[in-house]
């Protein structure tokens, strides 16, 4: 313990010493009261305080409390420092001093006042504990705490993509499992729906009374209304091209006319308080290459659920514009939105929050926007409400569709072999073939028809797909591997790609034909046949 020199000892009290004596564990300074510059000097210093500082006693007795202070020396409490003591308070905080090696440390101090019998300070004596290892352990304990936080969040949104991963994949399984229901369906409903499209084809063809006639034409509206419906239901599983033809589409002029079209829906039996707004704001864009009527269909839809989420009435727009290289076309409402878990789910066959409806509509839409190369999404719109925007390329060619009739003139009688095992089918085909002016012989299976074959020569063999035990791939193959350029037609209530896929590449039919097809479509086909 160092004794301060005679010269700064004139107010030097030797029970000091003895109050100090208490706290030798930690750093004990005791300085003069004063606070003007040049501040308070060092009267004593305990030898504690000198291994923190690194100084001698010598060194710093007479000197002020400055010589430990640097850069990182907190300026505002050193401020606050002055005006407590300044207040006659004592004072406790915590600041960054230096040691004589210049390397900073961390402390925490107690400065208290030493009064004379007239309350006066004469000096003031400062408690002070080196806590820079504290400080260590609390920075690095609120780092680790600050990488468990990360680690936590990191964590909740990798649970939260496992879930979102585990929901897409129950998704596909279940649009899987729809799509092996949907093709079965499909292709029995095609099977069905053929002789009766035959049948009224033929009968429109003929003589008929109008009464009569108008009979048939409502029978064949509704027929394509059904054809439409498979279709759409082979849309679930499908993942070939645009079926039917491909045109350019200016995506503008069929904003304004899905808003015509729907009319009658947005705007019939609506009292003042429940109108509905309707406009289309379409900006030049480049042409879509797809189908009308698809394209057209989802638009539909997508305004049929717009208006019904509107009761009470409000604001529906179709905004056509280009971005980014895409041709978009949003259908915006302002009606009753959907939930977030509604519209994770809003494009799954099926699922509908309706009291009526199939729960279709939004699926097909999803399905339409696919086979077009596009995406759809919806997000809620911030008026209120719900913004389904549809992402389109713009077309890159167009190809005009190729007609294979003959201009004028019957086409050639030709020998045709039919082969079905279903007897409606066959009774329904060779009164088509026959009202097209051939000559058709049936068979009622497999076997039989390549027995037939093999006992008549014909000019084109027609056969069905689903057969047993010998299927019209088995057919095709016997006759295609025995006479290479016999004419060989397939039909099929699945898709055309389906059915090319059976062969592997070798021994394919001349043309694959989709149940259920028209008159018109089994004409054309034929002459281009009968061309080739």
């Amino acid at each position: 313990m160092s004794v301060p020199s005679k010269s700064n000892t004139s107010n030097y009290r030797p029970d000091l010493l003895e109050l100090a004596a208490g706290y030798a564990q930690d750093s004990v300074v005791v300085t003069t009261a004063q606070l003007e510059l040049p501040g308070p000097q060092f009267l004593y210093v305990n030898s504690a305080f000198t291994r923190m500082t690194g100084y001698s006693a010598r060194e710093l007795l007479g000197k002020t409390p400055r010589i430990l202070q640097g850069e990182a020396t907190c300026r505002e409490t050193l401020a606050r420092l002055r005006a407590e003591l300044a207040a006659g308070r004592d004072f406790i905080a915590r600041t960054t001093n230096y040691r004589r090696d210049g390397s900073p440390f961390e402390i925490e101090w107690i400065i208290s006042h030493i009064r004379d019998e007239r309350g006066r300070t004469t000096h003031y004596v400062a408690i002070q504990r080196d806590i820079t290892g504290r400080q260590l352990a609390e920075t690095e304990l609120r780092a680790r705490d600050q990488e468990l936080r990360d680690t936590s969040v990191r964590l909740l949104q990798t649970l939260r993509e496992l879930e979102r991963a585990e929901r897409q994949s129950v998704y596909r399984e279940r649009l899987l499992a729809l799509g092996e229901m949907a093709a079965g369906v499909a292709h029995d409903l095609n099977n069905a729906l053929t002789p009766l499209v035959s049948v009224l084809d033929l009968l429109g063809r003929s003589e008929l009374a109008p009464r009569e006639s108008q009979w048939v034409e409502s029978a064949r509206a509704a027929t394509e209304h059904a054809v439409e419906v498979v279709k759409n239901l082979q849309h679930f599983y499908r993942a070939d091209d645009l079926p039917g033809t491909r045109q350019p589409i200016d995506m503008a002029e069929l904003a304004q006319s899905v808003r015509e079209l729907t009319r009658p829906k947005w705007s019939a039996d609506r009292s003042a308080g429940s109108a509905i707004e309707f406009d289309v704001r379409a900006a030049a864009v480049p042409p879509v290459d797809g189908n009308l009527t698809e394209l057209r269909q989802a638009l539909v839809n997508l305004v049929f659920n717009a208006v019904d989420a509107m009761p009470s009435g409000g604001r529906l727009e179709i905004n056509v514009s280009c971005r980014s290289g895409e041709v978009v076309v949003e259908v915006v409402d302002t009606g009753e939105g959907m939930a977030d878990d509604v519209a994770c789910r809003c494009f799954e066959p099926y699922f509908t929050t309706k009291s009526s409806g199939s729960g279709l509509g939004l699926s097909i839409c999803h399905g339409v926007v696919k086979r077009h190369g596009g995406r759809i999404e919806t997000r809620p719109n911030p008026d209120g409400g719900t913004v389904f925007r549809i992402c389109l390329p713009p077309a890159t060619r167009y190809s005009a569709a190729a007609t294979a009739t003959a201009a004028g003139g019957d086409t050639a009688k030709l020998r045709m072999l039919y082969i079905d095992d279903a007897e409606v089918s066959r009774d329904s085909m060779k009164a088509l073939l026959c009202a097209l002016g051939h000559e058709v012989d049936v068979a009622d299976g497999g076997d039989s028809g390549l027995e037939r074959w093999r006992e008549r020569e014909y000019d084109v063999l027609l056969t069905d797909l689903t057969m047993a035990p010998t299927t019209g791939v088995d057919v095709t193959r016997a006759v295609k591997s025995a006479t290479p350029e016999m004419p060989v037609i397939l039909l099929s209530g699945l898709p055309r790609d389906e059915v090319a896929a059976m062969f592997g590449g070798h021994m394919q039919p001349d043309a694959i034909l989709e149940k259920p097809f028209s008159l018109d479509e089994i004409e054309a086909l034929l002459e281009k046949l009968k061309h080739t």
